[in-house]
């Protein structure tokens, strides 16, 4: 099935936007309506003209709930927009925890850099978000430990992932 593409003029300026019926939905918070088309085989990683998913736009939004209904249907967690940025990035700028650890619990990378080469923690730092920056940092001294691997390791990740 085609994406059908929404073009969108600008008043006065010419330029096009372009958006789904899925970005739409996603964006107005139509959990049944994203579902319905999601069953239609939308395009989940389809990027708007600011390079956009609706992941993207759910996490801006704070949506936990669309986040976890697009996540669950397949939604990337590495894309990212013209800026540069991951959801992952977006949920750190604006102090998002539980997105945070949502996010993170379905494969988004801690260490990939975002706008200006900064990693998630260094925005969530530089925002002033210290309970998300102190979640990084043991996130970041389990994932480097030389255990790894370890059963141990693995338990205590998903343990932090999991807690409030």
């Amino acid at each position: 099935m085609s994406t059908v593409v929404i073009e969108l003029c600008c008043c006065g300026q010419g330029q096009r936007r372009r958006k789904t019926a899925l970005l739409v939905a996603v964006r107005r918070s139509l959990y049944v309506t994203v579902d319905a088309l999601l069953q239609l085989n939308a395009d989940i990683n389809f990027q708007d003209h600011k390079g956009r998913s609706a992941l993207h736009h759910a996490v801006r939004r704070a949506d936990y709930r669309m986040a976890k209904l697009l996540l669950a249907r397949g939604a990337q967690t590495g894309g990212v927009d013209i800026a540069g940025n991951s959801p992952l990035h977006i949920a750190s700028i604006f102090g998002h925890a539980e997105l945070c650890r949502l996010l993170l619990r379905y494969g988004a990378d801690l260490y990939k850099k975002g706008q200006h080469g900064s990693l998630p923690i260094h925005i969530a730092a530089r925002e002033g978000h210290a309970s998300l920056v102190k979640m990084m940092v043991t996130l970041f001294e389990v994932f480097t430990s030389s255990f790894i691997y370890s059963r141990s390791n693995i338990t205590q990740v998903t343990t932090l992932l999991s807690t409030s």
